[in-house]
């Protein structure tokens, strides 16, 4: 829905790849667990941009999210990069 969308980009407002920092605006939503195994939810989704998408997928590369919004990327090598969601200043 638009509402889980804007949600979740509000969450996090970039690629949740390590070091990537293309707006999430321009970055697809992606299912952490491939759907239809993994749920529409803010639990399962996060945004990426294309190229790290396509990363996520490739040979080797396990991608999981722990908590909403926390995102694990672990490489073929088996190391393990975790981002976080945005901090916003109030």
């Amino acid at each position: 829905s638009r509402t889980l969308k804007h949600a979740v980009r509000a969450r996090t407002a970039r690629c949740t790849a390590p070091g990537c920092g293309a707006q999430a605006v321009h970055c697809d939503l992606d299912h952490t667990l491939a759907y239809p195994a993994g749920i529409t939810c803010q639990c399962d989704l996060a945004t990426a941009c294309r190229r790290h998408h396509r990363v996520k997928q490739a040979p080797g590369w396990t991608l999981t999210q722990p908590e909403p919004g926390v995102m694990r990327w672990t490489t073929p090598s088996g190391r393990v990069h975790t981002t976080y969601p945005t901090k916003y200043m109030i």
